[in-house]
């Protein structure tokens, strides 16, 4: 849609798009994120067993990892919908550089959470980069805060806090419930 709408001189068009982008992104990843917060946990020690209960803990901050990476497929549409897929890969080069940076710096005091820290902020910062990125070089973007992030986060939570209201009712401790 992007690069439709660049393609016919519709600028306003795109920053449209790209506004809409942000903001569904962050409804879809912040409602999967509330239900996985709550099921992913204890569905692996439900159904795994009890010496698994690591695995469920980090579930956690993996699943928090995964409802940010829309901010840098977001960003990677837009370069390529504005038709500077090198700036797509300038930006993948900076994300690995930074996780294995990260890494290096943190693995030998932080050991299996070095890898979760390091994904984390590089996806992070990718997103975050890719949008002034993005602004200089393909076309004006625009972030409105409240509907692409305090919005989506705080329903999130009004969600999981329900859900974790309700797996506490229901679960007993096996897979099935």
């Amino acid at each position: 849609a992007i690069s439709e709408a660049l393609s016919n001189g519709r600028r306003m068009l795109s920053q449209y798009y790209s506004v809409q982008s942000y903001k569904w992104g962050a409804i879809a990843s912040a409602v999967l994120a509330a239900i996985l917060l709550v099921i992913a946990p204890k569905f692996i020690v439900s159904s795994s067993g009890e010496e698994f209960r690591r695995a469920a803990i980090y579930a956690i901050p993996l699943t928090i990892f995964g409802s940010i990476q829309f901010l840098g497929w977001l960003g990677d549409a837009v370069f390529l919908g504005a038709n500077k897929p090198f700036l797509r890969l300038v930006m993948v080069v900076c994300e690995q550089t930074i996780r294995i940076s990260l890494m290096i710096i943190l693995l030998e005091r932080f050991q299996i959470f070095a890898l979760l820290i390091a994904y984390f902020v590089g996806i992070l910062a990718r997103g975050i980069i890719s949008y002034f990125v993005a602004h200089k070089y393909c076309f004006p973007q625009r972030f409105y805060v409240w509907q692409s992030a305090v919005a989506p986060v705080a329903a999130a939570l009004a969600y999981y806090v329900f859900l974790d209201f309700m797996a506490k009712l229901i679960w007993q401790g096996d897979e099935i419930t």
